[in-house]
């Protein structure tokens, strides 16, 4: 009821707006009387006094200028500004069926998906996309909601909280979207997910599949590393979060330990073993190893998390350590991977393609890559 009283409402404003636009847009073409020099009455001719009183007759058309009302002295000039504002209010006249439509769509759409079962929703989640998704799940949200047991238990069309099972049919929806899925921009995904995660749902080999599902390789984590004449190694890196408005990010970091199994430190910055370098930064690294073929032996970190909950400066625990399980984080692993890069003399030539980099063991493999790796030995840093 509040919702048809709102488009009455709506209606009634903009159809006055619409009468008052045409009052305006009269106005302003009828234009206002102003005083003006001696012209004929009949073809709008300057005529000079002289005329009127001599010659009597118009020179262009020949009216008898000395008859009633040959000659006027006033002239109608058009009134711009209430022309524009007639046109505004004009526009928002014919908008008052369109509001109302949307209007009505609004309030009629959730008033269908309230008397359906929850069963009944999931199956049409799962069916082809539709326009009435958005709905749905703004429905399952409300459902999903630890107060919704009990409110409107007792009519016909009640809805009823979501169960476990109901929960587990959810997250294999959400376990098979892809990138492309419309379904995957929707904000009220991230509401679903809150709540099983708070129903402790998202953990183990759940999670490691939806995060899987969530970065494909056009969300990577990307390293590049730069070779210096056999100084220094630039290791960076970069996250992606995931597409569309959906509020989970991605944190992610690099330990770089050791480099043919010996141990390195950043320039000017002494690390332990613990320290790690967050992606999206770039550190170097001294390189000692003789021209030829070597691998970076690092570990990457990965974690999941609902927008909001950590700072993307917040560093893992270290190694060891035990796991954030904070709110917020949705999901966490690490993995070792190995890159190869070149370490070239003088004579060389300033870039050289290498072998492709080895898979990525653990989930990591699916959401990370490794970059190409570029030489460079037009510059020797001091080390």
């Amino acid at each position: 009821m509040a919702s048809n009283a709102t488009a009455i409402l709506i209606i009634v404003l903009l159809s006055v707006l619409g009468f008052a636009a045409i009052a305006l847009l009269t106005l302003g073409v009828r234009g206002r009387w102003r005083r003006c020099e001696p012209r004929c009455a009949t073809c709008g001719q300057m005529v000079g006094r002289h005329e009127v009183v001599d010659a009597k007759r118009c020179p262009e058309c020949g009216h008898d200028l000395a008859s009633i009302g040959g000659v006027r002295f006033f002239e109608r000039r058009l009134r711009p500004l209430l022309i524009v504002l007639g046109l505004v209010l004009f526009v928002l006249a014919l908008a008052a069926p369109a509001a109302a439509a949307i209007v009505i769509r609004q309030s009629s759409v959730p008033r269908k998906f309230t008397q359906r079962p929850t069963s009944e929703l999931l199956d049409l989640l799962h069916g082809p996309p539709s326009s009435d998704r958005t709905w749905m799940l703004v429905e399952l949200a409300q459902r999903a909601q630890p107060m919704a047991a009990g409110v409107g238990a007792n009519g016909p069309g009640a809805r009823t909280p979501l169960t476990r099972a109901d929960f587990e049919r959810l997250l294999d929806l959400v376990e098979s979207l892809k990138a492309s899925d419309p379904l995957l921009f929707d904000p009220q995904l991230a509401t679903l997910l809150a709540l099983a995660n708070d129903q402790r749902l998202l953990t183990g080999e759940r999670m490691r599949r939806i995060a899987d599902a969530w970065f494909p390789t056009n969300q990577v984590v990307s390293m590049r590393p730069i070779v210096r004449r056999g100084t220094t190694l630039t290791l960076a890196g970069r996250g992606h979060d995931v597409p569309g408005a959906l509020p989970i990010e991605c944190h992610a970091w690099i330990q770089a330990p050791a480099i043919d199994g010996a141990p390195i430190r950043p320039i000017g910055a002494p690390i332990d073993e613990a320290s790690w370098i967050p992606l999206g930064s770039s550190t170097l690294l001294p390189v000692t190893a003789e021209p030829g073929s070597h691998r970076l032996a690092a570990r990457l970190r990965r974690e999941l998390h609902f927008a909001g909950h950590a700072s993307r400066g917040n560093r893992p625990p270290s190694p060891g350590a035990a796991p954030n399980t904070g709110t917020g984080v949705l999901f966490a692993d690490e993995a070792t991977i190995e890159i190869p890069f070149e370490v070239i003399a003088e004579h060389a030539p300033s870039f050289l393609p290498l072998e492709s980099p080895p898979s990525m063991r653990s989930a990591v493999r699916s959401a990370c890559r490794v970059g190409e790796v570029a030489i460079d030995h037009t510059s020797n840093p001091a080390v």
